[in-house]
């Protein structure tokens, strides 16, 4: 089991999201406070709210209203269908890698073009002087 300094912040709100998503009804905040405390990804209420600020940011939870002067949360369907944080976050990442390599392959083809440039630049103007040589010596 992990405990939860093992846990990174994204582990802890992918918990709570899963949480959600396998119980879609109603969630009474202390029950969703107990059940987070037994599975070690919350140890205060302040962490736990602020989980849930940013589920409700991204459209995944929404307030249900209250009972008994307890919060009441559920998930929308824009949570049902997303994936999970640690998910998107590696999709960010490899977006990023692809954009730092096609960075480079530019880069790269750019000094080849100036390189290429360069030759035939070089190129063109020897075979100007060869063609001046020529015409100023003739052999026949």
């Amino acid at each position: 089991m992990l405990f939860m300094k093992d846990l990174t912040p994204i582990q802890r709100i992918d918990k709570v999201l899963d949480y959600f998503k396998n119980n879609p009804w109603r969630i009474d905040f202390d029950i969703l406070k107990k059940e987070m405390k037994n599975q070690v990804v919350v140890k205060n209420d302040p962490e736990l709210r602020t989980l849930i600020d940013k589920l409700q940011v991204d459209r995944n939870i929404m307030y249900a209203g209250d009972k008994d002067h307890t919060d009441l949360w559920q998930i929308t369907y824009e949570g049902l269908l997303s994936d999970t944080y640690e998910k998107k976050k590696e999709i960010e990442n490899s977006g990023r890698a692809i954009a730092e390599t096609n960075q480079m392959v530019a880069k790269k083809n750019e000094i080849l073009l100036v390189r290429g440039t360069w030759f035939a630049g070089i190129a063109a103007v020897l075979l100007l002087l060869w063609q001046i040589f020529i015409y100023l010596y003739p052999i026949h």
